[in-house]
């Protein structure tokens, strides 16, 4: 999912593209010109004694890359919405 959002200022306002994703309840959104990249799913190598959030890690092109939970790891480990913490929009 994308989304295109204008910077407030004159009347020449650019147009700045994000990627927008969603994990639970909430929306994440980040500029696009920070992706180098869009993968489907790939085999994990689950690692053994790591912490709820880390899924394993998988070989990204010769380099070993960490598989982070993110609706477990933001939380410190808790699913689902944190007490007193509303859904909504979050940027990253």
């Amino acid at each position: 999912m994308s989304a295109a959002a204008a910077l407030p200022g004159s009347s020449n306002e650019a147009i700045r593209q994000m990627l927008s994703f969603r994990v639970g309840t909430e929306e994440y959104a980040i500029d696009i010109l920070q992706v180098h990249e869009i993968r489907g799913q790939s085999a994990v190598t689950v690692m053994p004694r790591t912490a709820a959030w880390v899924r394993g890690a998988m070989n990204l092109r010769g380099n070993i890359v960490p598989i982070i939970d993110v609706k477990t790891g933001h939380r410190g480990g808790r699913r689902g919405r944190a007490a007193g913490r509303p859904a909504g929009r979050r940027g990253v």
